[in-house]
């Protein structure tokens, strides 16, 4: 809500802005003062860790959300877990109400709210246009049959056993989710491409595939 332009940084006029339509009557001197309290590395701008030592009481720690844990292993991401759990190396829960993945979890959901919003997409004029579960839920089911009819996924064995792979370049919108659900629920491992890689590293990947 604050970071308007999205570079993880609340800049003075986008903090102005905000709080301007939080508290009435705003004085040039009081937005100063506050700026000054938030802003501890007198950057001129409010970070993630600045603003949360702002919510957070005084005798508390900044807010922290997630720690990596285990050593560093070459050419993997270290992992992260969740600050708040007591055991951070033990085990993860092995099931949530009896589904243990991402695609009982979906269906069950389509099955509890059949008809309940779900995917928005936003229209011109800045208001969102609706799916529910159930039509997102046929439109992900006839994506998947649609991608084996047309061998659109790279089979590719190892000692771990047959796994099919999806490559997904596009900017965040409908299409890209129902792509995504269209793989969970076919039991396909989405390869999401991203354009902050690099041209020639994306050509690289899919001369690969």
């Amino acid at each position: 809500m604050f970071d308007r332009d999205g570079d993880g940084k609340i800049s003075a006029l986008e903090f102005r802005a905000v709080m301007s339509s939080l508290v009435e009557k705003l004085s040039d001197s009081d937005f100063d003062r506050m700026v000054r309290e938030v802003d501890l590395d007198r950057d001129g701008s409010i970070s993630f860790e600045e603003f949360s030592k702002m919510l957070l009481p005084a005798n508390k720690r900044s807010l922290v959300c997630g720690v990596q844990i285990g050593d560093k292993v070459q050419g993997e991401t270290r992992r992260m877990r969740y600050a708040g759990l007591k055991d951070l190396e033990g085990p993860l829960v092995s099931d949530y109400k009896g589904m243990s993945n991402l695609k009982e979890i979906f269906e069950s959901n389509v099955r509890a709210s059949p008809t309940k919003q779900f995917l928005g997409t936003r229209v011109k004029d800045g208001e969102y246009t609706w799916k529910s579960f159930q039509e997102i839920y046929e439109l992900s089911k006839s994506f998947a049959n649609w991608l084996y009819q047309n061998d659109m996924c790279q089979e590719v064995t190892s000692d771990e056993g047959t796994m099919r792979f999806l490559g997904i370049f596009s900017k965040n919108r409908e299409e890209w989710a129902i792509t995504d659900f269209a793989s969970i629920i076919s039991g396909i491992t989405t390869v999401p491409l991203y354009d902050t890689l690099g041209q020639d590293a994306i050509e690289y990947i899919l001369d690969q595939t």
